[in-house]
């Protein structure tokens, strides 16, 4: 029965590492959709099952725990972090390491120059309303552009 156990062990990790070998490819894709900023590449590098929200919002300079938690929860539905019952509530712990993947954890301090540059934007710099350009609706039916049109608009 033992040398069984070993051989079906032996089979299902050989599986594993076939399964793992021939997902890599979406698995990044998965990651580089979810995690479109730095701030959201911090949070799932520290979900580690150790920190808390708290913990997380210090560590990244995310000013709201409601937005880790809706983090959270999206990447529970689509599957790259799991739930961790902890003494108060839940904590989440990432499935896959970014490094693995070749995605860059951003530096803290690149996050917090980010920020500043952000408030720094005043009301000022706003475009009035009257000043902001309008965006036309794009038709799924526009017609392609001729070459002549093309020689009309680089000649403006």
């Amino acid at each position: 029965m033992n040398d069984e156990i070993k051989k079906q062990t032996g089979i299902l990790k050989e599986i594993l590492k076939w399964i793992k070998i021939s997902s890599i490819k979406e698995v990044k894709e998965v990651l580089a959709n979810n995690l479109i900023d730095n701030n959201r590449k911090l949070v799932y590098h520290f979900s580690d099952g150790e920190k808390n929200i708290r913990e997380i919002c210090e560590l990244t300079g995310v000013k709201s725990t409601g937005t880790i938690s809706d983090y959270w929860n999206q990447w529970k539905k689509i599957g790259i972090v799991e739930s961790i019952p902890a003494k108060r509530g839940e904590r989440v712990k990432k499935i896959f390491e970014l490094k693995d993947f070749g995605i860059e954890i951003p530096k803290i301090e690149n996050i917090q120059n980010e920020k500043e540059s952000q408030e720094g934007l005043s009301e000022e710099k706003i475009l009035p309303k009257e000043e902001t350009p309008k965006i036309e609706k794009l038709s799924l039916e526009q017609k392609p552009v001729q070459e002549d049109e093309i020689k009309t608009l680089e000649e403006e």
